[in-house]
């Protein structure tokens, strides 16, 4: 089922499937789609939400309490149905309950809140995480939204670049062979320590994972016109970069949790960037997307 929720700059459409943004469209003053259209032939996903895992653990399983448990890709919660809480004209809360199913290979109980808000030209996304287990539980939390770009059939990917707000460190860590993280970082070929242009070949190899980046956000512009697109993700630990080769979308990335680093144990609670949340106790992050 798709929820839309709108107010008179944006509209926005979500599938009750992952909660899952897939739709981001400008209203004046000509319509404009901001989203990737979830080719099913290139990267069939949209937006989805990463829980209770970010990116990929070693041999797809963990270990916690001396069990062994798998885990795929990102999670499970961008495989399953949440049920709407709260919908209004320009907000709507989606809510995962911990069941049966994700019992099998998580075990711990859980709520998951994910709520969309609008504001003017900004969509405001919240992750709420309660712990309704009768121990500590250990997870990772994410977001995988993927824009357009080029925005435009008439426009080339070479005119598009990547600003981030302040000067970063000119490297992240990629995947290894065996796709997992990197321990050694790579080159990220920014100019002046802000502006990474786009290429053809730039991700010829992959993720770019950025640790403890300084901005609190990026954005993706247009040399030739105004359109933009930035995501803001203010204390999130972990930011990543990622699209296919020659493939016209881009995903930002706001994480908090990694892949599973080369040489890593299985043991979930020793994961780099692993949250642990006492019983009866709540996480929240939030992340924006705002556009131009």
């Amino acid at each position: 089922m798709i929820h839309e929720i709108f107010n008179d700059d944006i509209k926005i459409s979500i599938f009750s499937k992952g909660a899952e943004l897939c739709s981001i469209q400008k209203q004046q003053p000509i319509k404009i789609e901001y989203m990737w259209s979830g080719d099913k032939d290139v990267w069939e996903r949209r937006s989805p939400n990463l829980f209770p895992i970010t990116g990929r653990l070693k041999e797809e399983r963990y270990e916690i309490d001396g069990k062994s448990y798998s885990m795929p890709i990102h999670g499970f919660a961008k495989e399953s149905e949440f049920e709407v809480m709260e919908k209004t004209k320009s907000k709507i809360i989606f809510l995962l309950n911990s069941n049966k199913k994700t019992k099998e290979i998580y075990p711990f109980d859980f709520q998951f809140f994910i709520t969309y808000e609008l504001k003017k030209h900004t969509i405001l996304i919240t992750y709420k995480v309660i712990n309704v287990s009768i121990s500590t539980m250990f997870f990772s939390i994410g977001a995988h939204p993927g824009f357009k770009c080029p925005l435009f059939n008439e426009e080339l990917l070479e005119d598009y670049f990547i600003e981030f707000e302040h000067e970063e460190i000119a490297q992240a860590y990629r995947h290894t062979e065996t796709e997992l993280l990197s321990k050694k970082p790579s080159k990220l070929p920014l100019i002046n320590g802000k502006y990474l242009p786009l290429t053809k070949d730039l991700f010829n190899e992959g993720v770019y994972v950025l640790k403890s980046p300084r901005s609190n956000w990026v954005a993706l512009k247009n040399k030739n016109n105004n359109h933009s697109v930035k995501i803001s993700f203010k204390d999130f630990p972990y930011f990543c970069l990622w699209s296919k080769p020659n493939t016209p979308f881009i995903c930002f990335e706001p994480w908090y949790g990694v892949t599973d680093i080369e040489g890593s144990s299985f043991d979930i609670t020793k994961r780099e960037g692993i949250i642990r949340l006492e019983k009866n106790d709540h996480f929240n992050c939030q992340y924006n997307i705002t556009i131009e």
